[in-house]
């Protein structure tokens, strides 16, 4: 049991906490011989920046989409427009985990969490009042 956590976690941080979707590794022309900026600005390990600030996005969006679905679910403010999306997403990860799948295919569901980030961040202010006045409450 604890080997299938394990692996199951792994895939999962694999697939979904990969910022690049794996496109410089499958990117036809890395492999190449011939140099151009954007050849050595997306192949090779000096992009150590541009990774960094990947990550920092990507985790960035998954992280701001949590509050913006649990403020929906709370405020019983969620349509059937916002949820399909959710739910296609949901359905995507459940397949992605019995099924074989590579963070590239991610790419193509993580469009439709990005207006769930935006909401989230837009939220942000709120949830800091409401973690401020706690706070002064308590102190």
């Amino acid at each position: 049991p604890l080997r299938g956590i394990s692996f199951y976690f792994r895939k999962i941080a694999s697939q979904w906490a990969e910022p690049s979707f794996q496109t410089p590794f499958f990117m036809s022309y890395c492999e190449t011989g011939t140099s151009t900026s954007s050849r050595r600005f997306l192949c090779r390990a000096a992009t150590h920046t541009v990774s960094f600030l990947n990550n920092v996005t990507h985790l960035s969006i998954l992280a701001l989409t949590t509050p913006a679905v649990w403020f929906l679910y709370k405020r019983k403010t969620i349509t059937w427009r916002q949820l399909l999306p959710l739910l296609a997403i949901f359905g995507y990860f459940l397949f992605s985990i019995i099924w074989e799948a590579k963070s590239r295919y991610i790419l193509l569901v993580f469009p439709l969490i990005l207006p769930f980030a935006a909401y989230g961040f837009e939220l942000v202010p709120e949830i800091s009042k409401k973690l401020m006045t706690k706070l002064k409450r308590k102190s």
